[in-house]
């Protein structure tokens, strides 16, 4: 192979690798509230599938459930036995700088050992942009679900699926 021909190889194969990388660092153009509505529906589809992974994937590492911290071995106990199909009809964040929060009732159907539904009212959902990466060593920031504030009455009705006050779901008292 002539120089002249390398040469032109090289510059295509750096014009591929700058245009892949500039399409995965900045391609996405999505508003915050998208990719807030997107991680909540993703998280969603992935309890619903048991898939516990992808749902701790979503979640930041201070995730809590009013004031709780569940470990993510019980979160992936839960989302893989329960398998729950959540329902939130208002997933219009409320965006603050590096924060956001959506108030919304949600529908809670549990799929084991029996098939349990819940409406509960006035769910809060409070998301964070935290630093992440992507292609695995480009840093990036990305939207987590930092916590989940749920009324006491609700509280006390998941709490006893599980047979235990409050420890049914992992979402009570610890």
């Amino acid at each position: 192979m002539s120089k002249a021909t390398t040469a032109v190889l090289v510059l295509v194969g750096i014009a591929v690798v700058a245009t892949v990388l500039r399409f995965t660092l900045f391609g996405n153009n999505a508003s915050d509230k998208e990719l807030i509505q997107s991680a909540l529906k993703e998280s969603i589809e992935a309890s619903k599938e048991g898939r516990s992974g992808s749902v701790i994937e979503l979640l930041s590492a201070q995730f809590e459930v009013n004031g709780q911290q569940p470990g993510t071995a019980q979160i992936s106990r839960l989302v893989k036995e329960y398998k729950p199909e959540v329902e939130v009809p208002n997933n219009d964040p409320a965006i603050a700088g590096e924060s956001a929060e959506i108030v919304s009732p949600v529908k809670l159907k549990l799929k084991f050992p029996l098939s349990r539904t819940f409406e509960i009212t006035d769910v809060k959902f409070l998301f964070q942009k935290e630093q992440s990466t992507t292609l695995v060593f480009f840093p990036t920031k990305k939207w987590r679900l930092r916590a989940v504030e749920l009324p006491e009455d609700a509280m006390s009705q998941l709490g006893d699926i599980g047979g235990s006050s409050g420890m049914g779901l992992g979402l009570g008292g610890f």
